[in-house]
């Protein structure tokens, strides 16, 4: 799989060693981190395709006569390394006196409980993985998978050595083409516990017999005209959740500025009924042990019982906000929580149903970005939408362009779903974890070009 210049995990850790304790510096902070990955795609609607993209990167982290300097590279050899730490520390001296690094202790590493590596998914070449999306296909489906395996290497000069490899496996699946198609989605660290059957279940019961009829289109209703109600499947809701977390929680939204929660840390702004955490040791989710600076993971509560309590917070955020630094590195410049689980609530289908009564369900969201800072503010693509009539899943609508704010609209919760499914964020070092969510009003939506 993938990747130019592959060096074993253990090799590069054992370099970034030998750099450490050559270094100069007062102290030197290295991390290695590798992506690879590939996708299938197969089935109706359009020619079967196929892509692969790799990404390596070095950071160093120097601290030297109490300033910081930095360096990105794609080194790999140790005096490529070296020279890397030169030019930390050349960049160090152009500095403002700071705070030393904040390296993690050395420790000796639990072993994890949970499986994060599968060698069956590392090893996957296309044409097996295209046997294998064929071999569980219905006519009238796409089916798209997606794995990947990466790697980190961290190492500082307070003796910290870790090396971690992880993979991960995405099933998406379409059930008919057109407006109301069946649309879903899960994601795992290994093939077996993907749990392909119930992916491709839930994308057969979505479509109904609407979306798979070839002239959908046609008989596809209109778009409502907005402020309807809206029920978010889980793979939609846990796509929402994730633009929360990296909108409003990460460092960089709170030091520039840009995150609606800056300020109200301690105060409920969002709905009771919301509870969100991070924790990269909870297997239901895809767990990875450690931040990119080795700090080890644990649970951290987010938001609780509508009230943020804390974002990812590096030490001089935390100091600032008052609370706990937390191990949500992801990089020199950014503290992001990677593994969101939102807590579900006690709504059956039907309750969720009756509670989108005269709006529209959605499968999928797709392209969720910020449009401008202020309250959130989004931009989304909404597929797999079907009306809501009489309690049950009514004829198909076009994919929607949903234009909305999280801060309003995460403060009204009209329902929770009981059911958390967990779905690969992008970067796939983490998912995140939701259940259905019904809101009374969905804001903007309009055809999608």
């Amino acid at each position: 799989m993938l990747v130019e210049d592959r060096v074993e995990i253990e090799e590069a850790l054992a370099r970034l060693v030998t750099v450490v304790e050559r270094s100069p510096a007062d102290e030197t902070e290295i991390v290695w981190t590798e992506s690879r990955g590939e996708w299938v795609e197969v089935g109706d609607g359009g020619g079967d395709g196929r892509g692969r993209a790799g990404r390596h990167s070095v950071e160093v982290r120097v601290w030297e006569r109490g300033r910081r300097g930095f360096h990105r590279t794609g080194a790999r050899t140790v005096g490529e390394l070296e020279n890397a730490v030169r030019l930390a520390l050349g960049q160090a001296r152009l500095e403002a006196p700071g705070p030393g690094l904040p390296l993690a202790p050395p420790g000796s590493p639990d072993e994890p409980e949970w499986e994060l590596y599968d060698p069956e998914v590392a090893g996957l070449e296309p044409a097996a993985a295209t046997g294998l999306l064929a071999s569980g296909r219905e006519e009238g489906e796409r089916l798209r998978l997606d794995w990947w395996e990466q790697r980190l290497a961290v190492a500082n000069s307070r003796g910290l050595a870790r090396a971690e490899r992880t993979t991960g496996v995405t099933l998406g699946a379409e059930h008919g083409q057109g407006p109301g198609r069946g649309t879903a989605a899960g994601s795992a660290r290994t093939l077996a516990g993907l749990a392909a059957p119930a992916i491709l279940g839930r994308a057969r019961e979505r479509a109904g017999a609407a979306g798979a009829a070839a002239d959908a289109t046609s008989a596809a209703g209109a778009a409502p005209s907005g402020g309807v109600p809206v029920v978010l499947a889980p793979e939609a809701a846990a796509a929402l959740v994730e633009l929360f977390g990296r909108l409003a929680l990460a460092a960089r939204t709170f030091r520039e500025g840009t995150s609606f929660l800056a300020g109200s840390i301690g105060r409920r702004v969002l709905d009771p009924a919301l509870g969100l955490r991070d924790d990269g040791t909870d297997p239901a989710g895809l767990p990875f042990p450690i931040d990119h600076s080795g700090h080890r993971k644990r649970r951290i509560e987010l938001v609780a019982d509508g009230v943020p309590r804390t974002p990812a917070a590096d030490p001089e955020l935390a100091e600032r906000l008052g609370v706990r630094p937390t191990p949500h590195a992801t990089g020199i410049d950014d503290h992001r929580p990677l593994h969101l689980f939102l807590a579900p609530g006690s709504a059956t289908p039907d309750d969720l149903l009756a509670a989108g009564e005269g709006g529209l369900w959605i499968s999928g969201l797709t392209g969720a970005h910020r449009t401008e800072p202020v309250h959130g503010r989004f931009r989304a693509v909404a597929r797999g939408v079907r009306r809501i009539a009489s309690g049950r899943l009514a004829e198909p609508v076009p994919d929607l362009v949903w234009n909305g704010a999280l801060e309003p609209f995460l403060a009204r919760v009209a329902a929770l779903g009981a059911a958390p499914l967990a779905v690969a964020s992008p970067g796939a070092w983490g998912a995140t974890s939701a259940p259905a969510l019904a809101f009374p009003a969905a804001g903007d939506l309009a055809p999608a070009p």
